[in-house]
């Protein structure tokens, strides 16, 4: 199983339980796709999302900040 596949199903699931507003969860999946597309579901590890998390740090937002820890957290959270 790979990332593509948790990340289509996960969205699957709150498109027909309309538990979130699937434009909040595609706008928190963007960025996971971005890092995570094509992996295996296993091999996202703690040492995998600490990556993703300073990568994320590592980019600027339109402001020309970081994004907040707040950010990538519920990004990680989803």
């Amino acid at each position: 199983m790979r990332y593509d596949d948790l990340a289509g199903a996960l969205r699957d699931h709150y498109r027909t339980t309309g538990r979130r507003h699937l434009d909040e969860v595609d706008d928190h999946l963007t960025h996971l796709n971005g890092f995570f597309r094509g992996w295996r579901a296993l091999a996202i590890t703690p040492d995998a999302i600490t990556a993703y998390t300073a990568a994320r740090q590592a980019e600027r937002t339109q402001y020309g900040r970081p994004p907040a820890n707040r950010t990538i957290n519920m990004e990680l959270s989803i």
